[in-house]
């Protein structure tokens, strides 16, 4: 699996999976993965906003490539070349 794009959220490491829309959790203690997201809807929910703005709808390599955390330790994810930002709440359980 290739990641990129990781982030320091507590006490886990968040990754996007390399040309995709998933962000993978993993443990900081031994990177095993904990969870995978899969944030597809997203990249639908673009889609809408561009066809409301009328503009062309993504290509299949523009996918999930942002994460940080805010001072809130709330995560916001976005994608390449995106217009929309997504702000939520990661539920881990490990």
């Amino acid at each position: 699996m290739d990641l990129n794009e990781l982030q320091i959220f507590g006490e886990l490491i968040l990754a996007n999976v390399y040309i995709t829309d998933y962000i993978c959790v993993l443990s900081m203690t031994d990177t095993k993965p904990i969870h995978v997201y899969d944030f597809h809807e997203f990249k639908k929910t673009e889609n809408e906003f561009r066809k409301k703005m009328k503009v062309r709808e993504l290509q299949s390599h523009q996918c999930l490539n942002g994460i940080t955390v805010n001072d809130q330790s709330r995560v916001i994810i976005t994608g390449k070349h995106w217009y929309l930002l997504f702000e939520l709440d990661l539920v881990t359980k490990h």
